[in-house]
């Protein structure tokens, strides 16, 4: 008897837990200096205009476990995350995302996208990854304040390699 509302409360627990579907949604914690600041590309452009500085690109996908692992382990690093939120436009990019984005002027979108695979499986790939020259999932693209794209870092880094990249393609 006392089993069954301990049962409905496990599974109602479990079910919030386990809701997370996969969708693009980035929590930007605005100002909150223990997180990166991430942002959409069409935003970071925008605050180009005010006050110039490069991109830092992360390009994910849902079912990269690499990905997952700069999320739990890189980007907690308080050092990366000050280097990243000082220093650069923090913006995430789903590689088989079906959104469109505006970037310089052009439209970009994912022509190829097939609606009837999860997020935990390989799609199309966006054609905003051609531009910013991202190889391989992960990716991390710098670009720099005119734009051009000044390097690629493919595969997953640990924070101390992260931040020498950052190092190497921050402008002085």
């Amino acid at each position: 008897m006392y089993r069954l509302p301990w049962l409905v409360c496990l599974i109602a627990i479990l079910g919030l837990v386990g809701c997370g579907n996969g969708s693009e949604t980035i929590d930007v914690s605005q100002g909150d200096p223990s997180s990166i600041q991430w942002m959409s590309l069409e935003e970071a452009e925008l605050k180009m205009k005010d006050t110039p500085k490069e991109i830092f690109v992360m390009v994910y996908a849902d079912w990269c476990p690499h990905c997952k692992k700069f999320d739990k382990t890189t980007y907690k690093d308080p050092k990366v995350i000050a280097e990243i939120n000082s220093n650069f436009y923090p913006v995430k990019i789903n590689a088989h995302s079906n959104k469109d984005i505006r970037y310089r002027g052009q439209d970009f979108s994912n022509p190829d996208f097939d609606p009837n695979k999860s997020t935990d499986e390989r799609n199309s790939y966006h054609e905003i990854l051609y531009e910013i020259k991202a190889g391989s999932i992960p990716s991390i693209v710098f670009i720099g304040k005119d734009f051009q794209v000044k390097g690629s870092e493919l595969g997953f880094k640990e924070a101390d390699e992260l931040r020498s990249l950052m190092i190497m393609y921050k402008s002085s």
